[in-house]
């Protein structure tokens, strides 16, 4: 039995180690259900059906109320409108009387306008003469689907068959092309800002029977012409250099709904990254920094960096303010390590990052590539803003499809990679000063 003068010494210094734990250690409960949040049906894929991107923008309004964080201009929402074109209602495809599972066997490309109706097809592949091809689409194949065959292995690429998924050459009522691909199929509303005049379908070739001859079409389609959306910003006010930030940013878009039925959850890609941007906001708020630290969750990144972009174009604070920005950007793994673009840009920032982490052994490695127009980062980069985009290596290939989902997430790395984002914050911090 210990004597009460050892108890007394030993319960400070568990209460002080604790003490230090709840102070610097990140929040992975909070994490998890953050992530799950923001990746649950209700909040519909986090696009533009349903308003699930205004949902999402809620969420993250409260949170950054709740952690302490201050709105520019009295005001956490920077609105602006885009144009996008959406799949809110029915959405069905059958080959040959089979009717294909959204995602896994078939997509409709964000630009598709819709269709209602049965058609008989015209198949052409690699095999088609390319006279036939050019005759086709001079002639035009009237009130038929055009079924492009492109599993076929070919050392060149057709570049006819490339086109026709955006543009109507062969006067077709919709172009389904065949693809030899692993199951789910990718998604992404990139080219959503564009509204064609027929409805254009990818369909994994492994999942039919037999090439269609006949098919079955009902697609709603609903083209916003100015939909507003918004980008979620807010700020630490610093101790001793107020007029100065780090930034981190975070997108917390997603891809939305295919039809009604089909969601795409985005729990990696990237509730991930806006849920380490709320942690961090978190552990900032109880540990005030020295320079001001904002917090930015952007808008339509999925859509072509458009939240960024316009960020970059109407800053709340003059982007020379910036010391330094990070992008969080799938955030869920890390087995392999991280990536940091940019990296081969700043390399002072770089070798930094790299000596912290060897020091404390938080990753197994971490690499770099130079610019690239990716995520968020880049439009802040091309104005002069130094800048770092990390996202995490291995252990999880769900991306842009229907599995993305908050429960198969590793999180391996997660812990250690909050520690380096502090302590490489507050190296430079330190280097400021």
């Amino acid at each position: 039995m210990l004597p009460q003068h050892h108890k007394y010494f030993l319960f400070s210094i568990l209460y002080f180690l604790f003490s230090i734990l709840t102070i610097t250690a990140q929040d992975l409960n909070y994490v998890k259900k953050t992530i799950s949040a923001l990746a649950s049906p209700e909040m519909n894929g986090r696009g533009y059906v349903f308003k699930g991107d205004s949902m999402a923008a809620d969420y993250i309004k409260a949170e950054m109320s709740l952690a302490g964080l201050k709105p520019f201009n009295n005001n956490y929402y920077q609105h602006f409108n885009i144009s996008i074109n959406t799949l809110p209602g029915d959405l069905s495809v059958k080959l040959n009387n089979q009717l294909l599972k959204p995602d896994v066997d078939f997509l409709v490309y964000t630009p598709s306008s819709g269709i209602k109706g049965k058609f008989r097809t015209l198949v052409i592949s690699n095999k088609t003469k390319q006279k036939k091809i050019d005759r086709l689409i001079k002639k035009g194949i009237g009130n038929k689907v055009l079924v492009i065959d492109n599993t076929l292995k070919t050392e060149k690429k057709n570049e006819t068959f490339e086109t026709a998924k955006y543009y109507n050459l062969f006067n077709a009522k919709a172009t389904i092309t065949l693809v030899d691909k692993k199951s789910p199929l990718m998604w992404s509303t990139y080219s959503g800002h564009l509204l064609i005049d027929f409805p254009s379908i990818e369909v994994n070739a492994n999942r039919i029977k037999k090439m269609p001859r006949k098919v079955e079409l009902n697609i709603e389609n609903e083209y916003y012409k100015q939909y507003q959306t918004q980008n979620v910003v807010s700020f630490i006010k610093g101790t001793k250099y107020p007029d100065s930030f780090f930034v981190f940013t975070a997108h917390y878009d997603h891809l939305g709904r295919m039809g009604k039925e089909t969601f795409f959850p985005g729990a990696h890609d990237n509730a991930s990254g806006v849920a380490m941007m709320l942690d961090l906001a978190h552990y900032y708020a109880k540990n005030p920094p020295d320079y001001s630290i904002a917090f930015m969750a952007m808008a339509a990144e999925e859509a072509g960096l458009l939240g960024s972009k316009y960020y970059a174009e109407h800053p709340l604070f003059p982007l020379d303010k910036i010391k330094f920005l990070i992008n969080l950007d799938m955030e869920s793994t890390g087995e392999e390590g991280m990536m940091v673009v940019n990296g081969e840009v700043f390399n002072s920032e770089f070798d930094t990052l790299k000596s912290i982490n060897a020091l404390n052994k938080y990753l197994p490695e971490i690499k770099s590539r130079g610019e690239a127009a990716n995520s968020d980062h880049y439009n802040f980069y091309k104005k002069g803003v130094k800048s770092f985009y990390f996202y995490t290596l291995g252990g999880y290939s769900q991306y842009h499809n229907i599995f993305d989902i908050p429960e198969t997430l590793p999180l391996t790395a997660y812990n250690n990679l909050f520690l380096l984002v502090r302590d490489f914050i507050d190296n430079l911090s330190k280097k400021s000063n």
